[in-house]
């Protein structure tokens, strides 16, 4: 949210006006009857009263947020990014967009550009400029990943972030946030507090994949013959025990599973090769 303590403001402001509509509307039904302009007050202060009310909320909470980050509450790391510097990563932002397929959330007024912008990343939040962000899974908008780019300069520490929807998967944006190479140690640490918990991790099947295939091919094989097994001696009538039964049902069931399991892993595995 860009300038949290600006917009609670706005948003008080909206809100006792929607108490006053709504107020005089009704009273002013009890006074001269229904009309379209004591109606329409009404409804007015009625819709702007829950909606200004939850923006509200969220404004005091950032602002709260943004005034904690400031005074140095869980502060992870700072650091100022010059003009030029922003400048610079506005002419790469396409290049990172075209890398992680996130638009980018981050917005910042010129004037602020002009006189550089501070940045400071906390435990639970983020500060650039003026705009703040939870750092957080259960918040809105919602924490999900993170990316550093390490291969320009400036580079860039890149938060991916969700806008829930009521209907949908919501809304997946990057807040990338510059920075230069002397003060990379600052967006490292900041990184490596935040990469265990967010940065995806390489499947355990994926991690030795050629392992992951030979066994599924070779429980697939064992199934296979045990299956074929089974259903010889129940065929031929040769045995009544129940075993022959449960080979050929297990390994029927078991060996189809095996080969798509090996065939899952190589194209994953060939998949994740191609994007590292």
């Amino acid at each position: 949210m860009r300038a949290p303590g600006k917009k609670l403001v706005i948003y008080l402001a909206l809100l006792a006006l929607g108490v006053v509509l709504a107020v005089y509307g009704f009273d002013a039904e009890q006074k001269i009857g229904e009309d379209w302009q004591s109606t329409g007050m009404a409804v007015a202060g009625l819709i702007l009263i829950p909606i200004c009310a939850v923006q509200a909320v969220f404004a005091l909470l950032h602002t709260i947020g943004q005034m904690r980050l400031l005074l140095g509450h869980n502060a992870l790391a700072r650091w100022h990014v010059s003009a030029s510097a922003w400048w610079q990563a506005e002419a790469l932002d396409p290049q990172w967009l075209a890398q992680s397929k996130l638009p980018n959330d981050l917005t910042v007024t010129r004037s602020l550009i002009d006189r550089g912008i501070d940045v400071i990343v906390g435990t639970k939040s983020l500060l650039v400029g003026d705009s703040y962000y939870p750092l957080r899974q259960w918040a809105i908008p919602q924490l999900y990943g993170l990316r550093l780019v390490e291969d320009s300069d400036p580079g860039c520490l890149e938060f991916h972030i969700l806008y829930p929807r009521r209907y949908g998967p919501g809304v997946r944006l990057a807040v990338r946030v510059p920075f230069t190479r002397e003060v990379r140690p600052e967006a490292v640490r900041a990184y490596e507090y935040f990469a265990p918990r967010y940065v995806p991790k390489v499947a355990l099947a994926l991690r030795r994949p050629r392992r992951t295939i030979a066994v599924s091919l070779v429980m697939s094989a064992i199934a296979a013959g045990a299956a074929a097994w089974g259903f010889g001696e129940n065929y031929a009538g040769r045995t009544s025990d129940v075993a022959p039964l449960i080979a050929a049902v297990v390994g029927s069931i078991v060996a189809p599973v095996g080969l798509i399991f090996a065939l899952a892993t190589f194209l994953l595995a060939r998949k994740h090769l191609r994007s590292a």
